[in-house]
C-alpha cells in the first residue's frame, strides 16, 4: 500500500509541477508585477518566467515519467525557494499577485505558501518508497491528490477573498 501511495503522491507533484509550468506560460503577465517587485528588469521578465516555468514542467515530466525519488530533491528546493517568494511578497507587496498559477491563483500568499507545505508533505511521502513499475491507479491516485490540493489551496483563499468583501472578516 505504502508503494502505491507513494508514487501517487511522486504522480500527484509531477501534474501539479507541469500544470502551474503551463498556466506560467499559458498567463505570463501575471507574474510580471510580483518579477518587478522583487527588482527583477522587466527586460528579463520573460526569461525567468520562462526558466521557472520550464524548470516547473520538466521536473514534473521527469518525476511521472521516471518515479525517479532523486527528482524530489531539486522540487523540495524549488518549493522552498517558491514558499520564500511568497513570504517576501506577503510582507512587502500583499495586493500584488505571484501569478503562480497564471491568471487563476487568487493572490493570497499565504495560502500559495501552504500550499507549498502541503506538496513538500507530498515529496516526504513520495520519498518514502522506491519507484515502481507504472500503474494505472497510481497515476488515477496522483491525478486525483493534485486536484484536491489545488482545489482545497485555491478554495480557502477564495472562501478569504469573498468574507473579506463582504467585511465578516471570517478568516483574518
Amino acid at each position: 500500500m505504502l508503494t502505491v501511495l507513494s508514487a501517487g503522491c511522486r504522480d500527484a507533484l509531477g501534474f501539479f509541477l507541469v500544470g502551474t509550468g503551463l498556466l506560467k506560460f499559458w498567463h505570463p503577465e501575471a507574474s510580471f508585477p510580483a518579477l518587478g517587485r522583487i527588482g527583477i528588469p522587466e527586460r528579463l521578465h520573460f526569461p525567468v518566467l520562462g526558466a521557472v516555468a520550464t524548470a516547473e514542467i520538466g521536473l514534473g515530466a521527469v518525476l511521472v515519467i521516471t518515479q525517479d525519488r532523486l527528482v524530489l530533491v531539486p522540487i523540495a528546493i524549488l518549493l522552498a525557494v517558491f514558499s520564500s517568494f511568497l513570504v517576501f511578497l506577503d510582507r512587502r507587496a500583499p495586493n500584488i499577485s505571484c501569478g503562480c498559477l497564471g491568471d487563476f491563483g487568487t493572490g493570497h500568499h499565504l495560502t500559495g505558501v501552504f500550499r507549498n507545505i502541503v506538496l513538500l508533505g507530498l515529496v516526504v511521502i513520495g520519498a518514502a518508497d522506491g519507484a515502481s513499475m507504472f500503474s494505472f491507479s497510481e497515476f488515477v491516485i496522483g491525478f486525483q491528490i493534485a486536484t484536491m490540493v489545488l482545489l482545497v489551496t485555491e478554495g480557502i483563499s477564495v472562501v478569504h477573498l469573498v468574507s473579506r468583501e463582504e467585511g465578516k472578516g471570517i478568516i483574518p
